[in-house]
């Protein structure tokens, strides 16, 4: 007598779809599922030692490890993983492998059945699947007993499969060549064509970096005004014409410098929850910092209080330019345009490599301020205020020729952080002078003058700076 055995399948509960060729079957599966039964290119038994390279990016497993298991997956904060795409090959007959119920009439809910014989093999997402497999592997082990929404994931997973290869159960015919050129055709147009995303868009969607943050902060607490700082769009620059005086990515700048100046790295902080969050805020952004003597809030409220910045506020209103909510733009006449660009090629407060150079060198000059908080943010201000009385940080000074200013007759900035770094050293010099003795003064001025001729050929500068130093102490009897 015959038996009438069904086959065994692999049964998934799905919704289908149809897009460009493709059939695709989006479902969830609990952890051990994805870690038991989906595979990477390695795992495929073909002759085909060009798949990974043709299919799937190489895998970087010390990215997969430490920032999406470590950092990302193990938090305990909000977080979700995009799904894996999954295409399926055959891995011992080269055949159909599948069919399909629809659960209903006219739905697109339909029961997947996959031959035990066929490789799930995931080309969008192995660096995910990567961590879910350590994850897999930690959990057995027994190290997350008290995180239950750890064990209990379900991970979303789309099945894709190509119109033009028939793989149904019922089809004889060789199925892997042609899976594996759709495959290659279809991922290779997603990679080109996917966009990096920018530093813009990061610093406002990352919560897992102490800088981005804390700059989102400074705007949310509208500690520096949203409608000043250029933030909705990809560009980390300012324009000529911009209404904004400075932009998120500089305030970003900002607060990692002076995050450098700590004892503790805050790469490895744990923001993964509010309280978590708030309380890394509260310690090293809030409160006074001992490394540098004063709170960070402060120190930047106080920065974008500077008479240039509160002159920026008082043109745009006299100007009746009213500047819109971003990301709605703020449409100027080109009389007004004209207004924004004189005011923009005025200062280097209006330029963002010149706000980067003055921020580090207030970090660097805090030590000499005085002793409280108090002294050293009233101090460093009231010095900064007598360089912009004197016009030192007039765009057109010559202190910043080949510095900061190039000689072409835009003077366009130059962003070199070298330049940067040099433009930051002569400030700090500006504003500590009157703390050296006069010998150690004109050291200092003399390493500068040699390293500036050295490393950017800037000529005889040491003696503009001696200059500019006689003005301020002459400034500072008046």
């Amino acid at each position: 007598m015959e038996l009438n055995i069904e086959p065994i399948y692999d049964n998934f509960l799905c919704i289908k779809g149809e897009f460009g060729g493709v059939s695709y079957y989006m479902t969830t599966l609990p952890l051990d599922k994805v870690a038991d039964s989906l595979h990477f290119e390695k795992d495929l038994n073909i002759e085909n030692t060009t798949f990974a390279e043709r299919i799937q990016r190489t895998l970087n497993q010390k990215r997969a490890e430490e920032e999406i298991y470590q950092k990302y997956l193990l938090n305990e904060g909000t977080r979700f993983f995009n799904s894996l795409v999954v295409t399926v090959i055959p891995d011992e007959e080269d055949k159909g492998f599948y069919q399909e119920k629809q659960l209903s009439p006219e739905s697109d809910f339909y029961q997947l059945d996959l031959k035990p014989n066929v490789k799930k093999v995931v080309v969008d997402g192995q660096h995910r699947l990567y961590a879910l497999r350590r994850l897999r592997e930690d959990v057995i082990s027994g190290k997350f007993e008290d995180r239950k929404d750890l064990k209990t994931l379900k991970v979303p997973i789309i099945f894709v499969l190509f119109d033009k290869v028939n793989c149904h159960l019922s089809n004889q015919n060789p199925v892997i060549n042609g899976i594996l050129k759709e495959t290659r055709r279809v991922f290779t147009a997603l990679n080109k064509t996917a966009k990096k995303i920018d530093k813009s868009t990061t610093l406002i969607l990352d919560d897992s970096d102490f800088s981005a943050v804390v700059s989102r902060k400074i705007l949310e607490e509208n500690i520096v005004d949203e409608l000043y700082v250029k933030w909705a769009y990809s560009t980390t620059s300012l324009n000529l014409n911009d209404v904004y005086f400075t932009t998120l990515n500089i305030i970003n700048d900002m607060v990692e410098y002076y995050a450098t100046k700590l004892s503790k790295s805050l790469d490895d902080e744990d923001l993964s929850t509010e309280d978590k969050s708030q309380k890394i805020i509260d310690n090293y952004f809030i409160n006074v910092i001992d490394e540098l003597g004063v709170s960070p809030k402060e120190l930047i409220i106080k920065f974008f209080e500077l008479s240039f910045f509160n002159e920026w506020k008082q043109i745009l209103q006299n100007s009746y330019i009213e500047v819109n909510k971003q990301p709605i733009d703020t449409i100027l006449d080109k009389d007004k345009k004209e207004t924004i660009k004189k005011l923009r090629e005025k200062n280097l407060l209006a330029q963002v490599i010149g706000q980067k150079a003055l921020f580090m060198a207030i970090i660097d000059a805090l030590p000499f301020m005085g002793e409280t908080p108090s002294e050293k943010i009233t101090n460093v201000y009231s010095k900064i205020e007598k360089l912009l009385t004197l016009d030192i940080m007039k765009k057109s000074n010559d202190l910043w020729k080949l510095i900061l200013v190039g000689e072409d007759a835009k003077g366009k900035m130059i962003t070199r952080k070298q330049n940067i770094d040099f433009a930051r050293d002569i400030l700090v010099l500006l504003l500590t002078f009157d703390k050296y003795e006069k010998k150690e003064l004109k050291a200092k001025i003399d390493d500068i003058n040699k390293l500036l001729s050295e490393k950017l050929g800037v000529v005889n500068r040491g003696n503009k700076i001696r200059e500019i130093i006689e003005e301020l102490k002459d400034k500072g009897t008046e």
